[in-house]
């Protein structure tokens, strides 16, 4: 939570950074500058003078803290040391960080601020920000168990909004305890991300974005006194109380899958509510981690200020918008910890018609959907008969499967590794099918013409989207497209009907293989739906008005859905009569975790039953 804006969108802070305003050096810099010149000793007797005299009549200021540069909106009456320890409030010194809290010495507490420090430079880079021009930046944070102790001593201002995490305001950030020490480092970074946007972007963006790219860059290693940010968690355990893949997990069986307009559209007061941030994190993620949108969303941070900043996104993704929201689809079905990005990036081929004698596609065992180049047509029958041996594990030794799957082991009520198709249906103009640029292309959309180019923020004059002062809260039920329904409405069947595959001899399989991301027989813990000590609220279902249509599995009306998430099971043998046309993809069921460890491949014959 933020705020950095006054009314009419103009920034409450200077050009310059704070420790620049402040005029001070940081400690390190101060032990460099003091083995290049030696002050005589009278010199010294005199300057300390001056020192103290400086520190006794500046009991109204922040007293030590004054060369540190914090935010001169924090207290402006002053704070007074003495009375801040009196408290049992600490006061821990970093270079870009000061931090008080009233939590008592531990290791976890008291490295806050060399994790802070070594996030600034990672930071800096993914804004394209040089570190070195800004080596005097520093906020001042507040972790408080008990916030009337620091009420009290002017560290928290009466006049802030009231928050359930955390909220940020220029140079100053104050959040609560949290229940694990990851999550408490997770917000720390959180908000520290608002305030560098704040303080030399001179925005965040909408909600969307800047809840989202928070998310991204707070999420985070923290090892051996390395820190690793903008980094995707390949266990629950890696990241106690996070749990922002459970969020948009129970949430898309709860309520379908929310698209990315409805979710951009979005503009809520989001304190509290964690689904959200579950939501903004996972398409943060998605669209930095695909190699079809990375290139547009990394772009975004040269027009955080710009009025039009979520149209100029779609305008930037361009022809690719259709497929956008069929692979955010694709990737929120199967959200799990570790998802590998790379490997589930389709290339969208469309097919072609399958000659009388059939025709034979090789699949790859270590990839997601696959086109197979070929169109089956609805109503006509096709025999498929696939092949091979390949490998799905390689520790602690390599693991053997064939098309049926290995039956000792299962991922989404099916054996792992069994060959599985899909019927992608042909739009009307193919744009869905072949991209903006073609067939199968990849990576990223064409950027956009000069009108489209990025501003700095410097260059925009007047906020309106963009603005990091969120609008006031709205009914959330009209900003639902009535096209995407009620969740709990029926679910018809898919149409498509295959024989039941062949069986298979059971194989062997690795124990302890991650499923989803989760190890075997573990659960994340109840309740860690969240970071913060209260409950979250949930979203209301989708479409709460409008006239109702019949919905797919994927919560798409009938015409819209994406054959892709109704996988039809194939294993050695089937034979398939689809009930509409389209290109044939295939793939081994298998977590989008886990596709690094496979190699090889496996054939499939498609013949049509005349």
């Amino acid at each position: 939570m933020v705020d950095g804006t006054g009314a009419e969108g103009k920034s409450m802070i200077g050009p310059c950074s704070r420790g620049d305003q402040a005029g001070g050096l940081t400690g390190a810099d101060r032990s460099a500058e003091s083995r290049k010149f030696r002050f005589p000793v009278v010199w010294a007797f005199g300057l300390g003078i001056l020192i103290g005299g400086a520190l006794a009549w500046g009991g109204r200021g922040l007293g030590a803290e004054t060369a540190g540069g914090s935010s001169a909106e924090v207290s402006p009456g002053g704070l007074d040391a003495g009375q801040i320890a009196r408290m049992g409030i600490r006061r821990l010194g970093g270079k870009h960080l000061i931090l008080y809290t009233d939590l008592p010495p531990q290791a976890e507490v008291d490295a806050l601020p060399e994790v802070f420090d070594q996030a600034f430079e990672p930071f800096c880079a993914y804004f394209a920000l040089d570190p070195d021009k800004h080596t005097g930046w520093r906020m001042r944070g507040c972790l408080m168990r008990d916030p009337e102790r620091f009420r009290r001593v002017g560290l928290l201002p009466a006049d802030l909004p009231k928050f359930v995490h955390g909220f940020t305001k220029g140079y100053d950030f104050w959040i609560y305890e949290q229940p694990s020490a990851y999550y408490r480092r997770h917000l720390m970074l959180h908000e520290g991300v608002h305030g560098l946007m704040l303080t030399l972007l001179g925005s965040c963006g909408p909600t969307w974005y800047m809840e989202g790219i928070a998310e991204l860059l707070a999420t985070h290693r923290w090892e051996e006194g390395r820190l690793v940010v903008k980094y995707l968690p390949r266990s629950a355990e890696e990241v106690p109380m996070w749990g922002r893949v459970k969020i948009v997990r129970d949430s898309v069986q709860r309520r379908g899958p929310m698209s990315v307009e409805e979710l951009i559209r979005l503009v809520p007061e989001i304190s509290g509510e964690n689904e959200l941030y579950g939501w903004c994190w996972a398409l943060a993620v998605f669209l930095d981690s695909h190699p079809r949108y990375q290139s547009a969303f990394r772009q975004m941070v040269g027009w955080v200020r710009a009025r039009d900043f979520t149209e100029r996104f779609f305008r930037l993704v361009g022809q690719d918008r259709a497929l956008l929201d069929e692979e955010w689809k694709l990737f929120v079905d199967e959200i799990c910890y570790g998802y590998d990005f790379a490997r589930c990036a389709i290339q969208f081929t469309p097919g072609r018609p399958i000659p009388p004698e059939g025709v034979q596609v090789r699949v790859e065992a270590d990839r997601g959907w696959q086109s197979s180049g070929w169109q089956v047509e609805a109503g006509r029958t096709y025999r498929l008969i696939a092949s091979g041996r390949y490998q799905v594990a390689q520790k602690p030794k390599v693991w053997w499967c064939e098309p049926g799957g290995v039956t000792i082991r299962y991922y989404r009520g099916r054996p792992l590794g069994m060959l599985l198709a899909a019927i992608r249906a042909e739009s009307s103009t193919g744009a869905a099918e072949s991209g903006a640029g073609g067939p199968g292309r990849l990576p990223g959309p064409a950027l956009a013409g000069p009108s489209d180019a990025a501003e700095s923020p410097s260059a925009v004059q007047g906020l309106n989207e963009s603005s990091p002062t969120k609008p006031p809260p709205v009914d959330r039920r009209d900003n639902w497209s009535a096209d995407h329904l009620q969740a709990e409405s029926p679910v018809p069947p898919s149409g498509q009907t295959a024989s039941r595959p062949s069986k298979q001899q059971p194989g062997l399989w690795a124990e302890g293989r991650l499923e989803n991301g989760l190890q075997t027989g573990r659960r994340e813990a109840s309740g860690q739906t969240a970071s913060a000590p209260t409950k979250s609220k949930a979203l209301p279902s989708a479409g709460t008005s409008g006239v109702e249509r019949p919905l797919a599995a994927d919560g798409l009306p009938e015409r819209g859905r994406s054959g892709l998430l109704q996988p039809i099971p194939i294993g050695l043998e089937a034979t398939l009569k689809p009930s509409v046309s389209g290109t044939l993809y295939f793939r081994i069921n298998e977590s989008p975790a886990e596709l690094g460890d496979n190699a090889g491949e496996l054939t499939v014959r498609i013949i049509p039953v005349p």
